[in-house]
């Protein structure tokens, strides 16, 4: 599957309008239905329906419009209820996490459960004639008992999903989740590597020619880049001869006018080749998890840092996020970060991209917690204790060096903040065991 695929996805999943419109729409298919059956299968309907449930029309209305009304007033009280989580969560636990929160289709099915009831009770209600005895549509009324039912065991439903996931256990654990998430589909194994980028060191400028760029493709626009598709990037590379060199990764903030790829041809290219290669690329007015990994980071560091403001001052829910970083930058032992090489099935070079490094995650996730808890020892120390299980892990000696370098910083942060001994004595210890 393309990126392009999950950025529609990840839109259609942190919609509110997608699945309670499909939802509605089946409501009214299913009252159409419901209406030929009864219409046109009158045998069905006396063996289906029970005599308890065959009233005369003002009981069908009765019914109908208690359940609709019922649905249309409970399905407002689902909308209220999300938006008062939606603001929790973004002042307590950032506003970054909303889309974590909007992508949870379970709320947007109960909505949907009851717009759905309401305008399959509506549909059905408009056909009952009170001068017509004889065509009172007993089954679908008795369904839309049923649904009226169902709703609201949906609506208990609801409350205790709500209640479970509001904790911060919960969220950091979802968090933690779309970390390795967007590692699994950025990070590759060795094997995983084409031939030729194997065989290229990671110095860029050696893989590049020496002449200027034949040109240089600007932003036309101001936003962060979300999306490079760059399968799509290469074939077109490979159709007009070009080797392409992108001076941006995704989560970048890109202004108007700034340079974002240099293009080598061996041949003239048509203004219309080059609003092609700009096509391929995203920018939007926020940054996303779908190529941005440092951003699915930055999230667990933005719980961390809230809870470690003077103002909530939660220490364990700033321990509790080292440890999902802890467990997230675990999966990138298991496998190394991709080269920036991409060529063509002659083995041509055709996309040089700028990628991440280890140095440059880990500066995501450990910097700002560090900085923010210099008078904090409990924290201090499980970030010390975090860089110390990473460095046993199987790791390359290029993060290996990287998590060195964030002990050393932890250790000299806890010498100047810190003045018991017995706590400085164990930041030694500890820092002594990653260098040995």
């Amino acid at each position: 599957m393309s990126f392009e695929w999950f950025k529609w996805i990840r839109r259609f999943q942190s919609s509110y309008w997608f699945l309670p419109t499909l939802m509605a729409l089946i409501a009214s298919g299913l009252a159409t239905a419901m209406w030929w059956l009864d219409y046109y299968l009158k045998s069905a309907d006396q063996q289906i329906v029970p005599p308890a449930y065959r009233t005369d029309a003002a009981g069908a209305q009765a019914i109908l419009t208690t359940v609709a009304g019922s649905a249309i007033s409970v399905a407002s009280l689902v909308f209220s209820i999300t938006v008062v989580v939606l603001s929790l969560a973004a002042s307590q636990m950032g506003p970054r996490l909303l889309e974590n929160f909007m992508k949870h289709n379970r709320t947007q099915m109960v909505l949907g459960a009851f717009i759905g009831t309401f305008i399959y009770c509506l549909l059905i209600l408009a056909t009952i004639n009170g001068e017509a005895a004889n065509k009172i549509p007993h089954l679908a009324v008795m369904l839309g008992l049923m649904l009226g039912v169902v709703s609201f065991a949906l609506l208990i439903y609801f409350i205790h999903h709500v209640l479970v996931f509001i904790q911060i256990s919960r969220v950091l654990e979802e968090v933690s989740n779309e970390v390795v998430t967007v590692f699994s589909r950025i990070l590759l194994s060795e094997e995983d590597q084409s031939r030729g980028a194997r065989k290229l060191s990671r110095n860029i400028d050696k893989a590049l020619p020496e002449r200027e760029a034949d040109y240089q493709l600007t932003a036309e626009s101001s936003g962060y880049m979300q999306l490079i598709e760059l399968e799509s990037m290469v074939k077109l590379a490979t159709e007009h001869g070009v080797l392409l060199h992108f001076q941006r990764k995704p989560g970048d903030f890109v202004i108007k006018g700034s340079q974002l790829m240099r293009l080598w041809a061996d041949q003239e290219l048509a203004e219309e080749v080059l609003d092609e290669f700009m096509a391929l690329i995203q920018l939007g007015v926020q940054r996303t998890t779908i190529q941005d990994a440092e951003f699915a980071i930055d999230q667990l560091v933005e719980v961390a840092l809230r809870a470690l403001s003077p103002g909530i001052n939660d220490s364990f829910t700033a321990i509790n996020c080292v440890d999902r970083l802890a467990a997230a930058l675990a999966e990138i032992a298991s496998k190394r970060l991709p080269k920036p090489y991409y060529f063509d099935d002659d083995d041509k070079l055709r996309v040089v991209v700028r990628l991440y490094s280890y140095r440059s995650i880990l500066n995501a996730a450990f910097n700002p917690i560090r900085q923010n808890a210099r008078n904090n020892v409990g924290v201090t120390r499980r970030l010390m204790e975090t860089v110390v299980a990473l460095c046993q892990l199987p790791i390359s000696e290029n993060y290996r060096s990287a998590l060195i370098e964030h002990a050393k910083l932890i250790y000299s942060e806890a010498e100047q903040h810190f003045q018991n001994e017995r706590d400085l004595e164990y930041f030694k210890q500890q820092y002594s065991s990653v260098v040995e």
